[in-house]
């Protein structure tokens, strides 16, 4: 994705090792960050992270491995190749159309609006895993100045998605998925250089997208053990995907079983 804006690139606060899931995971996050996954009831599979002062959030979580289904590649795009382990692109496409799945922010075709291309990403965990990343916005053009509803006029989702696999045991697969969301409120903040589908980037975006960038680069699961078999998972996320006609609209994931323990 194309820069617009001057270099060195706006500065982010120090960063800090954040425990994820009672340590079983971690990554860097700038220490502003404040955990509120208790606060705001996520579920066992979720860690949300807070940096309120411009207002954008940090989800992490981990779900059942999607099936090869929802995977698929056209010509073009990244991971186009001879390693079938590369083409799986669309399971990415599946996560941003499920996310953004009441967003009037379409094309043509009825699919969400990327900034910019789908990139395979070779950092961090994509080293030795499949990964890749992709951002998308939703516009809110009634969100009111002064609204008690506090409504963002724009969200700004950068995504991130590591197909974490045991080659020996299938069953312990898993999709992490990362999601940096930075919401713009009307009367608040004003950026009238940004152009998102030309992906001009203005400062909270730019922001955004570092910090999905350095969670990708930092991620590190710490114990394996935490992706315990789930052994009627699969088999029922790759069912659904077979009943799935091209015309449904997207499911949620499945969040992997329970069990799991979230950071303090």
């Amino acid at each position: 994705m194309q820069d617009n804006r001057p270099s060195p690139p706006y500065e982010l606060p120090p960063p800090a090792t954040v425990q994820l899931y009672g340590g079983a995971m971690t990554c860097e996050l700038p220490e502003v960050f404040m955990n509120i996954s208790g606060q705001t009831n996520a579920p066992d599979h979720q860690e949300v992270m807070l940096w309120s002062e411009q207002k954008t959030s940090v989800i992490i979580e981990v779900l059942d491995r999607l099936s090869d289904t929802y995977t698929y590649m056209t010509p073009g795009d990244p991971g186009d190749s001879d390693d079938s382990d590369e083409d799986e692109s669309g399971a990415l496409l599946h996560y941003l159309a499920t996310l953004t799945a009441d967003s009037a922010d379409r094309d043509a075709s009825g699919l969400e609006v990327p900034i910019g291309d789908i990139e395979r990403c070779r950092e961090g965990l994509g080293n030795t895993h499949v990964a890749f990343t992709v951002g998308t916005y939703v516009n809110n053009p009634d969100a009111l100045v002064g609204s008690s509803r506090a409504e963002p006029k724009r969200t700004v989702i950068w995504l991130g998605l590591v197909r974490y696999r045991f080659p020996e045991e299938p069953q312990r697969d898993a999709d992490i998925l990362i999601h940096v969301v930075v919401k713009y409120y009307p009367g608040t903040d004003v950026d009238e250089d940004e152009d998102l589908n030309n992906e001009v980037l203005g400062e909270k975006a730019h922001v955004g997208r570092r910090i999905r960038n350095n969670i990708m680069r930092t991620l590190r699961v710490v114990d394996e053990s935490f992706f315990a078999p789930q052994e009627d998972a699969v088999e029922t996320v790759e069912e659904d995907a077979e009943e799935a006609s091209d015309e449904d609209a997207p499911e949620p994931a499945r969040a992997r079983g329970t069990g799991r323990e979230r950071s303090p």
